[in-house]
């Protein structure tokens, strides 16, 4: 419409599309689906600020995600409202993650997108880190080794749970990480109790053994 020198109902078609939550970052930019990027930066030229911001905060809410949390970050910086934008995603994001059981991985991932690990790792203990736990473990082992280490832990049990050769090698390669971790972290011999403790409880699956036995474990 605005191509067609029509600006003014190609705006009210962009306000009933909002009206309608008919915007996502996912399949936008058709005629059923605006995207919020399109939107904001059309709210924007016409100095609707708090309109365009609610549009990427709608966005958020629909579909909480790193990049689209990034998305309303880097577009609050440009309109100088980063400080008041940056608060409110990290309290919806605690607010789900208070809402959910073991339902941190959202808050932990844009906190570690911010550069904030010590947030971060405050986080995962109190809301659990779900499914961030491996970035937050790569990230984290430098300066919180075996607390890295141990977010191993879960998987392992899981997948030592029942017995099933195929999982073996790289329950293996797993645990070698956590000895480097550990011995990183000064707590070698910690570790050397855990692994004393997983040899004498599996030790009828040959399968296992032999796979330790392979990492020197």
């Amino acid at each position: 419409m605005r191509a067609a020198g029509r600006p003014d109902n190609a705006v009210t078609w962009i306000d009933r599309a909002v009206a309608a939550g008919r915007i996502s970052s996912y399949g936008g930019g058709n005629e059923y689906w605006l995207s919020p990027d399109f939107v904001a930066a059309t709210y924007k030229a016409l100095g609707r600020i708090d309109d365009a911001l609610a549009a990427l905060r709608a966005d958020f809410v629909r579909q909480p995600s790193v990049e689209n949390y990034r998305v309303l970050l880097d577009f609050a910086a440009g309109v100088d409202r980063s400080k008041t934008e940056h608060a409110w995603a990290l309290e919806h994001a605690e607010q789900l993650a208070s809402d959910r059981f073991a339902a941190g991985a959202l808050l932990v991932q844009l906190l570690m997108s911010d550069g904030d690990m010590e947030a971060a790792w405050q986080a995962a203990d109190r809301y659990g880190p779900g499914w961030a736990w491996k970035e937050l473990a790569v990230r984290g082992a430098d300066t919180r080794p075996v607390e890295a280490a141990d977010l191993y832990r879960p998987g392992l049990e899981k997948d030592l749970r029942y017995p099933d050769s195929k999982l073996y090698p790289d329950v293996a390669e797993r645990l070698a990480t956590m000895a480097e971790l550990y011995e990183k972290g000064g707590r070698s011999a910690d570790f050397a109790s855990f692994m004393a403790q997983i040899r004498q409880d599996y030790r009828k699956r040959p399968a296992l053994m032999k796979a330790l036995d392979a990492r020197r474990l």
